[in-house]
Formats: C-alpha cells, sequence, structure tokens
C-alpha cells in the first residue's frame, strides 16, 4: 500500500519540477518567463510554432517589424484596441506581460522568415495576386511602416 502512495508522490514531484522551469512555462502572469518560451508555448497556438499562421483568422507574426508587434502588444496590454480580435483574444494574453517580454517577443518575430506567398488559385478571379500581401500603411499611433507583412486582407484592412 505504500509503494503506490510513494510512486504517485514521485511522480506528481516530477511533473511539478518539470513545470517550475521558466523556459518550459506557460505562465503568462510570471515576468521570469522568457518572450522565446511564450511565443513557441502561448502565441504558438494562434500565431503557428514559427509565426506563420494556419488560419486566416490570425495574422502571422513572422518577418514583422519589431515596432510594430512592440506597438501592437502595448495596445492590447493596456486595452486601446476594441477590435474582436483584440479583446477577444489577446486582452486577457497580453495583460500580465511585461515591457521585456513584448520586447523579446516582437525580436523573435522579427528574426523568423516570412512565409513564401499563397499561390493563387487559377480559377480565382484574381488570379496573378497572392494572398500574401505586402502594404505600406501608418499604424494606430503614428508608426510609419513601409513593407509590413500581413496573413490576409483583413489584417492588412485592420492595421490601417
Amino acid at each position: 500500500m505504500k509503494a503506490p502512495l510513494t510512486i504517485a508522490a514521485l511522480a506528481a514531484l516530477c511533473l511539478l519540477g518539470a513545470c517550475a522551469y521558466p523556459s518550459r512555462s506557460r505562465a503568462l502572469g510570471d515576468p521570469g518567463v522568457p518572450a522565446r518560451a511564450l511565443a513557441e508555448q502561448v502565441c504558438s497556438n494562434c500565431h503557428g510554432l514559427r509565426g506563420v499562421s494556419a488560419s486566416d483568422n490570425f495574422p502571422n507574426l513572422a518577418a514583422q517589424q519589431p515596432e510594430y508587434v512592440t506597438a501592437e502588444l502595448r495596445s492590447l496590454r493596456e486595452r486601446h484596441r476594441h477590435d474582436p480580435g483584440g479583446y477577444v483574444y489577446m486582452w486577457g494574453i497580453a495583460r500580465g506581460l511585461t515591457d521585456a517580454q513584448i520586447d523579446g517577443l516582437a525580436a523573435y518575430y522579427a528574426a523568423q522568415p516570412a512565409p513564401p506567398p499563397a499561390p493563387a488559385a487559377l480559377d480565382d478571379p484574381r488570379a496573378g495576386r497572392t494572398l500574401f500581401a505586402v502594404y505600406r500603411s501608418i499604424d494606430h499611433i503614428g508608426i510609419a511602416r513601409s513593407g509590413g507583412t500581413f496573413a490576409n486582407d483583413a489584417d492588412a484592412r485592420a492595421s490601417t
């Protein structure tokens, strides 16, 4: 009877020990969790492991300019963005991020390679135009950007 309890206690300690390392943590409120761990274990659920989203619902972050990512994450953290994607998905995630984590996330995604453009379907009336477009715009806090990349047209329109 004592052996199963000992084994269960050791297993619980191993699990707790494995989750205690900030480099493998999903604890959004812990300022000790490095940005790369957040990117790979939290952000990747929607934005893809290297910032390339598999869904048009979530923008690509790979190769995005760090100033833009930093400004957007701070805006989300302070609840200045009121678009559905901002408050439904990101308010809760961004609220506990520190400035250092935000800067680290921006640097992480800026260092990732941009995804290749998606080929246009031949029967699509927009044939020849790629679904992954490059836009020039000024975001809502006035940072001039040139060549920012977006996952889709809706994301590009939302950024202006």
